[in-house]
């Protein structure tokens, strides 16, 4: 039997966020990654903000920053277009396979062992300790971090809900030789291109651009196709990879009787986007000092590791809401109400009014910008004039406005 402190259970962002955290800390911590290398397979857009890597203290290196983006042009259905500029750069985009082995690379120098092909099969508490069963061994845990991602199967064997709605999938390609504002990402909306969410172009250079979108209906690889054929004219056999995304918030409940949930597993990722690396990386520093304080304590019981979510919450809950009903008050648009809302604005020249609030605006926490726009005037009345005043006032009653 071989017996540790925490175990945590995926390599990937999330999961190796809260292994530093917890090594940093002088607690002993291993990880079990399921796959043989860490960052395999993608599935990730790989677009995070500048703001979000300083609060991770995360280094910017050509190791795995691609592009720094600065502004934004967004397509309504039938083609309108918006720019949004900023005066300062906003987001790099990254190579995630690259970042996620710098993650990797940065929690073992901190002392976590990675085990590799190590796939857990299952968790069970037996006493005061988790059992972590692996497709190699029997480990003995004080607790474990369930890092899993979208596919954390494990999480009803501890009996905490891992319900979710708005899961989609999303697919993603590169392509080169095409001509594009190199610091400045696409989004394109519309019911038939990408169901539920939009489409994207990111610019890895002049020539260069990660394409993808994610939707809820239809084949996501035929509208991706259809999608890079009607923007670019591009017909050549496409290399695709894809993955989950959740749109519907955290999970009721993150942690149970020695274990804790973070990132995807968590559902900690942005409602309106899809993101997961900088919010589910920060929860996962809350994460990492619960798991310490409970190894620290003896008591890695349901009752103690409650302030787990008690922390991130109380930090970053506020912003989970709003950008929850953001996202519920954008799937009752219509094709024709997304259409008008651009029309109005792009007639009335409102992209300096949208330009004055994103500038402001936080990428990764967008309670503050979401109330910015509900509460001006010239977007209110679009709103109200687009949606109607039942829609609205619904959606001002959920963020308390």
């Amino acid at each position: 039997m071989r017996k540790i402190n925490v175990a945590v259970i995926g390599g990937g962002p999330a999961g190796l966020t809260t292994a530093a955290e917890i090594a940093r800390r002088g607690v002993q911590v291993e990880v079990f990654e399921e796959h043989p290398r860490i960052g395999e397979p993608k599935h990730c857009a790989g677009l995070v903000s500048i703001e979000g890597f300083r609060r991770l203290a995360i280094q910017p290196s050509r190791e795995f920053v691609q592009n720094t983006i600065s502004g934004g042009v967004l397509y309504s259905p039938k083609g309108i277009s918006i720019e949004v500029e900023s005066f300062r750069p906003r987001a790099y985009v990254i190579d995630r396979p690259a970042f996620d082995r710098y993650l990797a690379t940065k929690a073992e120098k901190l002392g976590v062992k990675i085990n590799f092909s190590s796939r857990v099969e299952a968790l069970i508490r037996e006493e005061e300790c988790t059992s972590v069963q692996t497709s190699k061994e029997r480990v003995y845990a004080d607790l474990a971090v369930n890092a899993g991602g979208v596919a954390a199967t494990l999480t009803p064997r501890i009996r905490i809900s891992s319900g979710r709605d708005m899961r989609l999938t999303g697919v993603n390609t590169e392509i080169e030789g095409c001509s594009v504002e190199e610091d400045k990402v696409e989004v394109w909306f519309g019911g038939d291109l990408a169901p539920g969410l939009f489409a994207w172009v990111i610019p890895l250079s002049v020539d260069r651009v990660r394409c993808g979108l994610g939707c809820n209906g239809g084949n996501p690889v035929e509208k991706l196709e259809k999608f890079i054929l009607k923007r670019f004219g591009y017909r050549k056999p496409l290399q695709i990879w894809g993955g989950t995304i959740l749109l519907g918030g955290p999970v009721r409940k993150t942690y149970g009787e020695g274990l804790i949930l973070v990132g995807d597993a968590a559902g900690q990722t942005k409602p309106t986007t899809g993101g997961g690396v900088i919010l589910g990386g920060l929860c996962a520093i809350e994460a990492g000092r619960v798991a310490v304080e409970a190894v620290e304590a003896g008591d890695s019981s349901e009752k103690f590791l409650a302030r787990y979510q008690s922390a991130w919450r109380e930090k970053y809950g506020g912003d989970f809401s709003k950008m929850i009903a953001v996202r519920k008050f954008a799937n009752n648009l219509t094709d024709d109400q997304l259409d008008q809302i651009f029309r109005i604005m792009k007639d009335e020249n409102m992209e300096d009014e949208l330009r004055g609030v994103t500038e402001e605006g936080d990428m990764d926490l967008q309670g503050k910008v979401i109330t910015s726009v509900l509460t001006n005037p010239a977007f209110l009345r679009i709103l109200i004039k687009v949606s109607g005043q039942t829609l609205y006032s619904r959606l001002r009653r959920i963020l308390n406005l």
